[in-house]
Formats: structure tokens, C-alpha cells, sequence
């Protein structure tokens, strides 16, 4: 049995790092994987990322097979985490760990300034094994020299749904209506606006709609998803269109683990979804999606699964239609209640 250590975004309240890091568990299921957590542990064992970045720190002498994977995500985005990562590859390798970089999405390399693109080019020439979870992010590093590099699934398609668990925590609606979620990306106003008028869409059309919220986040409350549909929740007036509120909006409370918000998907009739592992999870559940692409790496996505339907928040366009409401509007009745199982 080999001690894998494996840092990334983990322990920050956010389902899909979670799901993230089960995946690569479940991949070194036979050896004791340790979690480097921001937060709170989410998996036991596990160490403080801020211990790890001490100049006390030093990693324990190797045994065969003993490695640090930095595993899955965004985690190159800005300087401060590039610093993090930097320093703990380099007192990995030097106490003899051989270091692994996988499942990674690199969409913003090219945004990044001079200094920390150089920097990540080095941390990329320590990696033994390379990986990344899109095309676009393959094409990125070979363009920076960094050769060897393969494309694979987000560690997120390597957990299994809690259907059980799932069922407890699903809302009843009180019709046999189409049930179509909703989550959001951070607590922003425009979005949460937007969201409201989807929702009044989507019900004044005949569906349910079920906000999932992916976080809690222990640092930053604008990464709350339950403030996100309580806000939601607020604003809607949904008695014009002859709906009663609460009988078609109803708000899933945080779950505790990714697999529970996978079960919940499985029971989904559709989502709309802001969040980068709202796709993933509905293309594990075998869902219609209609996606809102505000970053690279949501675009990316896309282009990798170019079936599914979305709407680019910057461009203001969208894979099929050009007008959003057009677009959500023939995505329910097309993908949704048209489907065919």
C-alpha cells in the first residue's frame, strides 16, 4: 500500500471539489490516500494545506510508490494558489516523491501574467504523469512546451450515486409535473435575476423547478448556494401566471456529500445549470442540460460535448438560437418534455 497525497480545492464546502477528490479515492481505493484540505477535511487522513506550506513541513521519507498527486480543477488560476502549489511540488520532489498532475483543467494559462505562466510551466516539467480534464486545456500546454500531456474524464465521473439517500432528501411536489433544477454560480445579482426569470419561464410552462445548491462555502459567502435560492425564493411572483409558489419551487437543502447530489440528479427531469459540475453530473445522470458558460473552462465543456445546449454569458449567444429565451424555451419542450428514454 502506497501513501498518496493529493492536494487541491478540497475541504471548502463545495460539493464538486468533493466529487473530485472521491474520484481519485476511488481510484487509489487500495492505497491510504491523503487529503490536503483548505478548510475542513473532507476525508480522513488528512493534513492543513497551511501546515504543508510551513517552512517546518517536511513530507516523511517515501516508500515504493509513494507520490503527490495534485488532482483535478481549476487550481491554476491566479498567483496565490500557483505560489501554493509551487512550493509543495518542490518539497515533494526534493524528499523524493514522485509528483503527478492530473485531471486538470488549464483554460486560463494563457491569462495568467508573464511570471506566474512561467511559473506553472515549471510545475508542469516536475510532473512525472500528466493530465487534463479538456481538449482545450491539452492544446493550451503543448503550445507552452509541455509535452506528454493526455486528456481525460473529471475525476467527478469516478463516484457513484447515493440513490437511497438521494430519495430521502427530494422534495415532493404535489402534481406529477416535469421537475427541472436549477443551480447558480456564486452570489451575483444579474445571475440570481436571470435565474428568476427562468424559473417563472419554466413554471408558467408546466414544469417544477428545484433549486440545487453545490455550496456552503466555509470562506466566502458569495459562493452560498443556499443564499443564491434563498434569493430566488424572494423575488419570485409566480401567482400571475396562475402557479402557486410553493407548489412549484421548492429548495433542495445542502446535501452532505457529492454522491447525494448525484442521486438527486438521477431524479431530475432536466437542469440549468451555472456550475461546472452541474454538467458533469448531468451527463452522469443522462439529463437534458442547458448550460450558462461565464468562463473558459465552462466553454470548454461544450466543445468537448458539443450534444448538450448552452448560452455564453460574455457573448451573449448560444449553441443553437440566438435569443436566450428562445433557447431555454425550445430546449424544455424539445429536450425535456419531448424526451425519449
Amino acid at each position: 500500500m502506497s501513501n498518496i497525497y493529493v492536494m487541491g480545492a478540497y475541504g471548502n464546502g463545495n460539493l464538486g471539489d468533493d466529487a473530485v477528490f472521491l474520484g481519485i479515492k476511488e481510484e487509489h481505493k487500495n492505497d491510504n490516500v491523503i487529503q490536503i484540505y483548505d478548510c475542513k477535511p473532507s476525508s480522513n487522513p488528512s493534513i492543513w494545506g497551511g501546515e504543508v506550506l510551513s517552512e517546518a513541513f517536511v513530507f516523511p521519507p517515501p516508500g515504493d510508490g509513494d507520490k503527490l498527486i495534485i488532482g483535478g480543477g481549476g487550481l491554476f488560476f491566479d498567483n496565490n494558489n500557483i505560489y501554493c502549489i509551487d512550493l509543495v511540488t518542490q518539497k515533494a520532489q526534493t524528499a523524493g516523491y514522485g509528483v503527478e498532475i492530473q485531471g486538470v483543467g488549464i483554460e486560463h494559462l494563457a491569462t495568467l501574467d508573464f511570471d506566474d505562466y512561467e511559473k506553472v510551466k515549471v510545475i508542469f516539467n516536475r510532473s512525472k504523469l500528466t493530465s487534463v480534464r479538456s481538449k482545450e486545456s491539452a492544446r493550451i500546454l503543448n503550445e507552452a512546451n509541455i509535452r506528454n500531456v493526455t486528456v481525460r474524464k473529471d475525476f467527478a465521473y469516478g463516484i457513484s450515486p447515493d440513490m437511497e439517500s438521494a430519495r430521502k432528501v427530494f422534495p415532493e411536489f404535489r402534481n406529477n409535473l416535469p421537475v427541472v433544477g436549477i443551480n447558480l454560480l456564486g452570489w451575483d445579482a444579474s445571475r440570481m435575476n436571470l435565474a428568476v426569470s427562468i424559473v417563472r419561464m419554466l413554471v408558467s410552462n408546466g414544469c417544477n423547478v428545484l433549486h440545487i445548491p453545490h455550496s456552503r462555502h466555509y470562506s466566502s459567502p458569495f459562493e452560498n448556494g443556499i443564499i443564491a435560492g434563498e434569493y430566488i425564493w424572494s423575488l419570485l411572483n409566480l401567482y400571475e401566471t396562475g402557479f402557486n409558489k410553493s407548489e412549484h419551487y421548492k429548495q433542495l437543502n445542502i446535501v452532505s456529500n457529492p454522491e447525494i447530489l448525484l442521486g438527486v440528479y438521477y431524479l431530475l427531469n432536466g437542469i440549468v445549470g451555472f456550475r461546472y459540475h452541474s454538467f458533469i453530473f448531468s451527463d452522469m445522470a443522462n439529463i437534458p442540460l442547458f448550460g450558462f458558460v461565464t468562463s473558459r473552462k465552462h466553454l470548454s465543456f461544450f466543445t468537448d460535448n458539443p450534444n448538450y445546449t448552452y448560452y455564453n454569458w460574455s457573448t451573449g449567444e448560444g449553441s443553437k438560437e440566438k435569443t436566450l429565451t428562445d433557447m431555454v424555451y425550445n430546449w424544455l419542450n424539445n429536450e425535456v418534455k419531448n424526451r425519449k428514454e
